[in-house]
């Protein structure tokens, strides 16, 4: 069986919580453990949060848009995977919903590049960067 921890603050940790099992709603069977985050576990990520805020913030917007682009990527790579995960976990259908709910999540993390094309198009381009744009 799969076994899930959480992640915080970059490192995969177990859950103070303990585990809970993952049963699928269409098929009734447990299909992995999945790690409890306590309500200290939920602290510790939202103090995480709060100490990498500073180094996001300093980053140039186009370095934050090329990060939110690698992320649409690496969703885009393993798409198939991640739309039978959400099948499984909670009896999506295949073709009719999941692919279709990954296809929309990678598109919310492309959303810096499409930001940038409509500045140019109106004729706002942004601040040039590393020698322009």
């Amino acid at each position: 069986m799969r076994e899930y921890s959480i992640c915080v603050g970059g490192t995969w940790r177990e859950g103070r919580a303990g585990t809970m099992p993952a049963v699928g709603p269409a098929s009734g069977a447990t299909f992995a453990s999945v790690a409890v985050a306590s309500p200290a576990d939920v602290d510790d990520a939202v103090a995480a949060a709060g100490a990498a805020w500073p180094s996001w913030a300093a980053l140039p917007a186009f370095d934050r848009a090329a990060r939110c682009r690698a992320v649409a990527a690496a969703i885009d790579a393993r798409a198939e995977d991640l739309a039978r995960a959400l099948a499984e976990d909670q009896g999506k259908p295949l073709a009719a919903e999941a692919r279709d709910e990954v296809t929309e999540l990678a598109e919310y993390f492309g959303w810096p590049r499409r930001t940038q094309y409509a500045c140019r198009v109106a004729h706002r381009r942004p601040p040039p960067h590393r020698g322009g744009c």
